[in-house]
């Protein structure tokens, strides 16, 4: 038998979930250490080590060469079913649908209506231009229930749920939560966003459960009547701002119960003080809040802007995420050059801008990793997770069989990329979408002048 252990104190992004480490550390088994070797990947052994030593989780990773006994599986997520259940609004591109289990109340689907589209770099201009249309509307609407902010959720392959259509999800943050980041909320909507598949344990938010029929009711009756458009004071974040974070425990334990998981998953023996349990949501803001001020926006900062510069088109610029990724050039940032806090608050050329230059990174990111998938997403709010208050998308490529053990991990504690990632980076991406703007951009221009 090898043994080696793994220990520490950290937090979640920094210094978000600190907490004492664990007395005695959690064994973990496995047959090998080529099988350990097999379930971290594709972080290596010393990376894992270094991040555990960095965190509150204390484990140990032993190797047994016999048989390991079995184990009950992990809670297992029965899948996402349901998100276009009940049609509340309906257009000539596209229908929004109110899910038969939400993942949070007034969770909302919205779907083309064409059939066969093959990811982002099929939504026509048109479509894209419904899509933010009815985001506006949604928008307005949210604010009439006091929800100030949403996820906006696209993807370049259907997810589980969304029945082979192309389908943008809007994910409002928690009742009660619009001036408070809920870490708990945000771990468990970025387990939907990015990996729902493998997301072993969801924290089920029973509120969203409830209701559905009066919701649903409410929606249809939503989108038939007019509604105040926001007011810049709605769209609008002023410097310094504060904003607040809650539930940093709960959200910590839901990173420590899927990384064992997990690893329980990939076959290994997880000491028997550890026990799988059902999670449920905090709803209620508590008293120990943690604030967090901001000075100023970085993507108006002219040496950030230099330093992770990708490529700029009409005022629509892109650059690399400068949170190390699971792997190299697989994080990037797309937003408008001009200051603007909210989504809402672009203008159409920006958003028709944004769409052709999203199907340019697209295009690169699916000829860069062909074995990856493509997520697109939008925290449109400090309650959702925004933390630069300058409105972007974060486009990703992930790897479907290994983001869920990378996400996790990569979650305890953020480690920023070197120079010399950013330097390789922001020069090879740079290059490719100079080289796939022109051809994305004919047809643009040819619907232009047929208009």
């Amino acid at each position: 038998m090898t043994r080696f252990f793994c220990r520490g104190a950290c937090s979640f992004s920094k210094a978000m979930l600190a907490s004492l480490p664990l007395a005695c550390p959690m064994l973990i088994t496995f047959q090998s250490p080529d099988h350990l070797k097999q379930a971290l990947r594709p972080h290596s052994i010393e990376e894992v080590e270094k991040r555990i030593s960095s965190c509150a989780l204390s484990l140990a990773f032993e190797y047994r060469a016999d048989d390991l006994e079995s184990q009950s599986p992990p809670l297992r997520n029965p899948g996402v079913t349901g998100l276009l259940k009940h049609s509340v609004f309906e257009s000539n591109q596209l229908t929004i649908y109110y899910p038969e289990f939400p993942r949070v109340p007034h969770h909302l689907a919205i779907a083309l209506n064409r059939p066969c589209i093959e990811g982002m770099t099929s939504v026509s201009e048109e479509e894209n231009q419904a899509i933010f249309g009815c985001i506006k509307k949604i928008a307005e609407i949210y604010k009439e229930i006091h929800i100030t902010g949403f996820v906006i959720a696209q993807y370049d392959h259907p997810q589980q749920g969304h029945l082979n259509r192309y389908v943008v999800e809007i994910i409002p943050h928690l009742p009660g939560f619009n001036k408070v980041k809920n870490l708990a909320d945000k771990v468990d909507c970025n387990r939907h966003v990015l990996f729902r598949h493998a997301n072993i344990s969801p924290v089920i938010c029973a509120a969203a459960r409830e209701g559905i029929e009066t919701s649903t009711l409410f929606w249809k009756d939503a989108f038939k009547r007019e509604t105040l458009p926001l007011t810049t004071e709605d769209i609008t974040i002023t410097f310094p701002h504060v904003r607040y974070d809650s539930h940093e425990q709960d959200a910590k334990q839901i990173l420590e119960q899927h990384l064992t998981e997990i690893l329980k998953d990939k076959g290994a023996e997880v000491d028997s003080t550890f026990i799988s349990r059902n999670l449920s949501m905090p709803m209620e803001i508590t008293g120990d809040l943690k604030v967090i001020e901001v000075l100023e926006c970085p993507f108006c900062d002219p040496a950030v802007l230099q330093k992770q510069h990708v490529f700029e088109y009409n005022g629509i610029k892109v650059i690399y995420n400068i949170r190390k990724g699971a792997k190299v050039g697989c994080n990037f940032l797309i937003f408008p050059k001009r200051h603007i806090e909210k989504v809402y608050g672009l203008s159409q050329e920006e958003i028709d801008t944004i769409g052709i230059v999203r199907k340019a990174l697209v295009e690169v990111l699916r000829e860069s990793h062909p074995d990856h998938a493509v997520i697109t997403y939008i925290q449109d709010d400090p309650a959702n997770g925004q933390t630069v208050f300058h409105s972007h998308e974060q486009v990703v490529s992930i790897d479907p069989d290994t983001i869920p053990f990378s996400w996790t991990l990569l979650s305890f504690y953020l480690e920023r990329i070197t120079d010399e990632e950013v330097a390789q980076v922001t020069k090879e991406f740079g290059e490719k979408m100079e080289q796939k703007i022109d051809r994305v951009t004919i047809p643009f221009i040819k619907n232009k002048l047929q208009n």
